[in-house]
């Protein structure tokens, strides 16, 4: 299983500071959200590519990214019937356990994230 290096990944106390000044001096930051959607409201998991799962374990980028999973896509009769959980640095939440990751294999690669 790869598991992108933790460098940077980690909640301190001065970059938590450093951030709220960033925002309070108006400085925007940068937020990445991947969509993945489904059907159905109990299907747990969904595909994430080598290229997103890198992306995702970027020091630069992991603590602005956020998985956004949308359930009941298309087979909600109305729109109260399809909700959306975010997954925010899903990389943290593979190595606190949260989440679950598994490596393909083969032509496609890639991962599966249960949730």
């Amino acid at each position: 299983m790869l598991l992108p290096s933790d460098a940077g990944c980690r909640d301190t106390g001065g970059q938590q500071q450093q951030q709220q000044q960033q925002v309070q001096q108006g400085q925007q930051q940068q937020v990445h959200v991947e969509v993945k959607s489904t059907f159905w409201h109990n299907k747990r998991q969904f595909h994430v590519s080598r290229k997103e799962w890198q992306f995702a374990g970027n020091p630069a980028f992991c603590k602005n990214f956020s998985v956004a999973r949308l359930f009941g896509s298309f087979e909600a009769p109305s729109p109260c019937d399809v909700y959306m959980v975010l997954l925010r640095d899903p990389v943290r939440l593979v190595r606190d356990g949260a989440l679950l990751l598994e490596e393909h294999y083969g032509r496609t690669g890639g991962y599966t994230l249960t949730m």
